[in-house]
């Protein structure tokens, strides 16, 4: 299998350290929380690809990886880097309410 650049470099970026992954509610909506590089930003409770809670995944470097079938997405613009084929997630920057 040939990769081009931007999928080796996400690769490359791919570290054990991470975040963490936590379940919350926002506007009536399961999402899922995830900290990461410093920040925290909102992604669906379900991966893309088969459903799957994304609370049984994991954060890797700056990305997170589902759980159940591997599906990768880029945390930074929620493109899909690897695994299953299936479409990107929404990031959304966390909002703190004051």
């Amino acid at each position: 299998m040939t990769i081009g650049q931007s999928e080796a470099a996400a690769a490359d970026e791919m570290r054990p350290e991470g975040g963490k992954i936590t379940m919350c509610t926002v506007d009536g909506r399961a999402m899922a929380r995830v900290d990461v590089d410093g920040r925290s930003v909102l992604i669906s409770a379900r991966c893309p690809h088969r459903g799957a809670s994304m609370l049984e995944g994991r954060v890797v470097g700056k990305f997170v990886v589902c759980g159940r079938h591997g599906a990768t997405f880029d945390m930074r613009t929620g493109n899909w880097v690897r695994g299953p084929a299936c479409k990107g997630i929404n990031v959304e920057p966390m909002q703190l309410e004051t």
